[in-house]
């Protein structure tokens, strides 16, 4: 295992810290990847900042001057009144939102996310909430904090790629498009001895595979829809 490898495990085993994201981060910028480092940066900094709380009033204001600020009239960004930090806090989450649409178009982010012996996990023209291809299977990808955070694929595929996908990305949510199949509940039925019904999928996906902490399980699952650890 190579100091990348060895990084990238540290990430994986922490998926909720930062920390191992951004020392990660300055690995790839010291070897010549500055710009797969930018977009764990950016992204880590876009997860952490906080939603602006204000007035329906201060948001009118901010409202007017960021309307001045785009037509370069001069505002007292310096000031410290609460319009004008809200104006400062929409320029910012914007400047970031703008580099990362940059960075995620570049050609070569798709191989950002390549599972082993697998094409790219992630299709950058399909945007953060996009669809890829793994061996003919097709999953979506939702992009934060610099790797995919949450997938949507078919029970079959997840249980064809699953393995390859949690040794390479730091999941967290999965959300299947069809019902578990029934040979694979009879089998989580013979590991533990008890009858499992709708409701019970949820808490079954969960034993399997306890580092995921949402699944979104499809509708005719009675009220079984969302099943999320409890921490």
């Amino acid at each position: 295992m190579n100091d990348e490898q060895a990084l990238l495990q540290t990430v994986l085993q922490n998926p909720d810290d930062d920390a191992p994201r951004l020392v990660l981060a300055d690995f790839l910028e010291e070897h010549g990847q500055e710009e797969r480092a930018e977009f764990i940066r950016v992204q880590c900094e876009l997860a952490e900042i906080d939603l602006f709380e204000a007035t329906p009033a201060i948001r009118m204001k901010a409202d007017n001057l960021m309307e001045r600020y785009r037509k370069n009239a001069p505002i007292p960004l310096r000031a410290n009144t609460p319009a004008v930090r809200l104006v400062r806090h929409r320029l910012k989450l914007d400047a970031l939102h703008r580099r990362e649409r940059e960075l995620s178009t570049l050609e070569n982010c798709c191989n950002w996310f390549t599972l082993p012996g697998s094409a790219a996990l992630w299709n950058h023209n399909a945007g953060f909430n996009g669809w890829g291809f793994v061996d003919g299977a097709q999953i979506r990808c939702e992009i934060k904090r610099g790797w995919p955070e949450a997938i949507t694929c078919s029970f079959s595929d997840w249980l064809t790629h699953h393995a390859a996908i949690l040794a390479a990305v730091p999941l967290l949510e999965v959300t299947l498009t069809d019902r578990p199949s029934q040979s694979w509940i009879n089998e989580q039925i013979r590991k533990r001895w008890t009858a499992i019904d709708d409701a019970g999928i949820g808490r079954a996906l969960q034993a399997e595979w306890p580092s995921i902490k949402t699944w979104n399980l499809p509708d005719d699952l009675l009220d079984a829809t969302r099943y999320s650890r409890q921490e």
